[in-house]
């Protein structure tokens, strides 16, 4: 009879230790997804949409790699030859 009990005993600390296991996993993947949620909220509440490049001055020039004349960074095309800066 001790046996039985002892292997029953072996069984459910084993049982237990899977279902320790499977809770840990859970709880990481909970955690993981309430910190990309909150990551989310904060880039919508604050308007950021990622890395960008900053927005050109007023007075900033490029040299267009087009003509390799220097034309205004605000502008979607060189000033000189008329093709896309981006």
């Amino acid at each position: 009879m001790p046996t039985i009990i002892a292997h029953m005993t072996e069984q459910a600390s084993r049982q237990i230790g899977i279902a320790l296991l499977v809770l840990a996993l859970a709880a990481v993947v909970v955690l993981a997804f309430v910190i990309w949620l909150l990551v989310r909220v904060v880039r919508w509440m604050t308007g950021e949409q990622g890395t960008a490049a900053p927005p050109a001055s007023a007075g900033a020039t490029l040299t267009c790699w087009h003509c390799g004349q220097e034309t205004h960074a605000k502008q979607p095309a060189c000033e000189h030859c008329g093709k896309e800066l981006a």
